[in-house]
């Protein structure tokens, strides 16, 4: 599956995948990188390609699908007991409850392109659904997954990717299971995908993954130092726009005085316009702000 990267997606002078195009392989990809790599960017960038494309896509994001909204969703289904279990359980432990929950649809999704939810039903019911799916290709998106998990968790959590690929080897579909990781756990033995460099790698043992991530980490400082000087240029470059805005200001409401001490007369519509002028560019400014400029 190939797809165009997003190109610096937040405005923030930087483009977490350095290139434009990626290929990613059937089968389980662990994304890797240090916090604030981007592979949460690069899973929603996936996401959005399928969507795009109509490419049957489902996603699990531990902060969208866990924590509250996940004890919501028991509730509103009448399914009190699991949701007085989650209220009491540890993260880790919610999460395992929220996946091994939705790996019961994970079939009926493989074989159709979609799962009947109750968002399915929502969009449903609005017209917003399209259940038809040219696609051989299947998409799992998992983000989180791995956070609070103790290893043994970790590993009964990849015996489920194992188990779903071992199930549909021989089918006629496609199966992308794609995963956000922080553990080794996840990405021991497993085809890792870089996040930055936009390439597959595998790592030896755990040594060899620590290394990778404190140099990721490195990669992101010197981001974070670029995109900080990238930052102070816009602002330069605002302010010196703004500085000429209110010069015009001046110079403009200097001349509607002289045209009224004159006895002509001045439209209020142009001097509410000119009076205006500062305040409109500064509500449309994006990276100077109040303290900037007094």
């Amino acid at each position: 599956m190939k797809f165009k990267t997003w190109r610096d997606p937040y405005d923030a002078g930087f483009s977490p995948t350095k290139p434009k195009e990626i290929e990613l392989k059937p089968g389980l990809t662990v994304l890797v990188g240090c916090n604030g790599a981007g592979k949460t960017t690069l899973l929603l960038n996936i996401k959005e390609v399928c969507s795009q494309n109509k490419i049957p896509c489902l996603s699990y994001d531990n902060l969208h699908d866990g924590g509250h909204n996940g004890l919501s969703e028991m509730f509103s289904i009448g399914n009190y007991e699991e949701g007085a279990y989650l209220f009491c359980a540890s993260e880790g432990e919610c999460i395992k409850a929220n996946v091994g929950r939705k790996s019961k649809l994970y079939q009926e999704f493989i074989e159709q392109g979609f799962v009947k939810d109750m968002s399915y039903r929502f969009l449903k019911a609005f017209g917003k659904n399209d259940d038809t799916f040219e696609s051989k290709d299947r998409v799992f998106l998992f983000d989180a997954v791995d956070s609070g998990l103790s290893v043994d968790s970790v590993v009964e959590m990849k015996l489920l990717f194992d188990q779903m690929m071992n199930d549909y080897r021989d089918s006629d579909k496609n199966l992308y299971i794609i995963i956000a990781a922080n553990e080794y756990e996840l990405a021991r033995e497993a085809d890792c995908f870089d996040v930055n460099k936009g390439k597959y790698i595998r790592f030896s043992d755990y040594e060899d993954y620590r290394n990778f991530i404190i140099k990721s980490r490195q990669r992101k400082e010197a981001r974070l130092l670029h995109q900080k000087r990238w930052y102070e240029k816009q602002k330069e470059k605002e302010l010196k726009k703004y500085y000429k805005i209110v010069s015009k200001q001046k110079e403009l409401l200097n001349k509607l005085e002289k045209e009224k001490q004159a006895g002509n007369e001045v439209s209020p519509w142009d001097e509410d316009d000119i009076k205006n002028m500062v305040k409109k560019f500064l509500r449309s400014s994006r990276y100077i702000t109040k303290e900037d400029i007094e």
